[in-house]
């Protein structure tokens, strides 16, 4: 038995599936990534509150530029580490379709160790900068 094929009158959504074919694209992209990532993921706001406050108190100590380059790449190297985070959760949750799974669950840890160690030398470097600065206020 044939069958008409039935016509609709909803737009086609078409998403992009190849290549991006310029800097600006792709930047946008990346833009858009970050964005969601900031409204979706509670903690990489937390870590980036944690960053601009790092950068205040760099500019309040008046920090020499060696030291802001430490802490700039520090942070960022925290906030990266908290993206990755991200990816693999939600590459886990469409996998497994938010079933679990012991292998989805190391996945997961692992991730969340990468932040955590990061976090840690993110911590142990800003103590080393910022308590000498400071104690001198005393």
């Amino acid at each position: 038995m044939l069958m008409a094929l039935k016509e609709t009158k909803e737009p086609v959504t078409v998403h992009k599936v190849d290549k991006n074919h310029s800097f600006m694209e792709s930047l946008g992209y990346a833009l858009s990534g970050i964005r969601f990532t900031l409204v979706n993921e509670r903690n990489i706001r937390y870590q980036t509150m944690g960053f601009v406050l790092v950068m205040l108190a760099a500019w309040f100590f008046q920090l020499p530029m060696e030291k802001w380059l430490i802490l700039i790449l520090t942070s960022a190297i925290v906030v990266c580490m908290e993206i990755t985070n991200t990816i693999a959760e939600w590459t886990i949750d469409l996998i497994t379709n938010h079933h679990y799974h012991p292998i989805a669950k190391n996945v997961k840890d692992v991730a969340a160790g990468g932040v955590l160690i990061s976090s840690m030398v993110a911590i142990i470097v800003g103590v080393m900068i910022f308590l000498p600065e400071i104690l001198a206020l005393f």
